[in-house]
């Protein structure tokens, strides 16, 4: 709920990106993974690809979404969790841990 706060109360996304945001939502996959290019995200939202693009960047750079690392094709993110988590309680756990080391840049383990 925090997290949804702080995005409401920082700076617009703007519509696009609400837009976005919300048919990514509708197809998240488990453990929040959800694979859509960007011409499948244009074509469905009706939206030219440079918008589409432009979202995305702005979802990426609020740490909204997280873009998978390679060998994931581009079109591969990870909803940030903080927003919201479909999986197992013990999978959300592991990934607010991952989550938690990516942003503090440390590739161990919590204490």
């Amino acid at each position: 709920q925090d997290a949804m706060k702080r995005l409401a109360c920082g700076p617009p996304l703007g519509e696009v990106a609400w837009r976005l945001l919300a048919w990514l939502l509708g197809e998240l996959e488990w453990d929040n993974w959800v694979v859509l290019p960007h011409k499948v995200l244009g074509d469905a939202l009706q939206l030219r690809q440079p918008h589409v693009s432009r979202a995305l960047k702005r979802l990426v750079a609020r740490g909204i979404l997280l873009q998978a690392p390679p060998p994931a094709p581009r079109s591969t993110y990870r909803l940030n969790s903080s927003f919201v988590y479909k999986g197992q309680y013990q999978g959300w756990q592991r990934l607010q841990r991952e989550e938690r080391q990516a942003r503090n840049g440390t590739g161990g383990h919590d204490a």
